[in-house]
């Protein structure tokens, strides 16, 4: 039993020579991260217009899935070459129908029914996602902030989560959304 003991505790600055060596790696790939997605995960579709004064309709400020900010829609903003853009906001959906009405055929649909002019009437909504057409940073980053590379320490954490191999593909295509695709480069070194 004190063998067993007397080898456990010599692995024990072999371990610590390994755990150095990954902070240190952790380290160099956090810095990298922030100078590269600094503020990027944050890019979000908003209003170009003010839409819910000109028509009395209330609509978030920016564009949400269906699934809100569990699967954020990050958009690339002018010059980067993300994956993800604002004209790429898939269509309003009201009651399980596709949403493809103009915005000055709102008063006619706001029942729901829309006349076509040959004295028929179909049943139609209006795509508001539209006018989600402006990619701007907003408020938070995905998973309620905790995926960030806005400063060195959530850098660091994300990295971390990323060489646990936790949840690293959804942060990799958050990146390739908001800055390009090149970004699965640096994920490929990191895992």
């Amino acid at each position: 039993m004190l063998h067993v003991v007397t080898v456990l505790l010599g692995t024990v600055p072999m371990l610590a020579n390994v755990m150095a060596l990954c902070i240190f790696v952790i380290q160099i790939f956090a810095v990298v991260g922030v100078q590269l997605w600094a503020g990027q995960l944050r890019n979000r579709c908003f209003l170009g217009e003010d839409i819910p004064t000109k028509y009395n309709v209330s609509l978030s400020p920016y564009y949400m899935t269906e699934y809100e900010e569990k699967l954020p829609f990050i958009c690339s903003r002018d010059g980067k070459s993300g994956m993800q853009h604002c004209q790429d906001v898939p269509p309003f959906h009201n009651n399980g129908t596709t949403c493809s009405l103009a915005a000055h055929q709102y008063s006619s649909a706001v029942n729901g029914v829309v006349s076509t002019g040959a004295g028929a009437s179909v049943n139609a909504c209006v795509n508001w996602n539209i006018f989600y057409n402006v990619c701007r940073p907003g408020d938070h980053n995905p998973y309620m902030g905790a995926i960030s590379f806005d400063n060195f320490a959530y850098s660091w954490i994300t990295i971390f989560q990323v060489v646990t191999l936790e949840g690293w593909a959804e942060i990799m295509f958050y990146t390739m959304d908001a800055y390009s695709w090149w970004s699965v480069v640096f994920f490929v070194f990191v895992t």
